[in-house]
């Protein structure tokens, strides 16, 4: 893990006290996050959403082989990492980026 990032598993609360209004993990984002498991990211290494979501439009579908065109935007694949909970996220120092990494209980 980089040393300058400070992770998080909070992700219920934001920096200003507020709660997120975050949902339960939807079937379509339950798919992206098979995907995103299916794929050859290495989740125990810090990650950007911009490398989630290229990760998962990689993988291809399951039943057809084909590519995959329901891919998530760079702002749904930060809401999604954060509120399946199974990420610790966080910022690097002087930059605008959140980086996941795999909680150690789910490796």
């Amino acid at each position: 893990m980089n040393m300058g990032v400070k992770m998080t598993t909070d992700a219920r609360h934001s920096s200003s006290g507020r709660g997120y209004r975050l949902g339960r993990v939807t079937q379509r984002e339950q798919i992206w996050l098979d995907a995103l498991d299916d794929s050859d990211l290495d989740l125990s290494e810090c990650f950007t959403a911009r490398e989630a979501m290229q990760a998962i439009a990689s993988v291809p579908l399951r039943k057809s082989g084909r590519v995959r065109k329901n891919v998530p935007r760079i702002m749904h694949m930060n809401v999604l990492l954060k509120k399946c909970g199974r990420f610790d996220w966080g910022k690097e120092y002087g930059k605008t980026a959140n980086l996941y990494i795999l909680k150690g209980e789910y490796l």
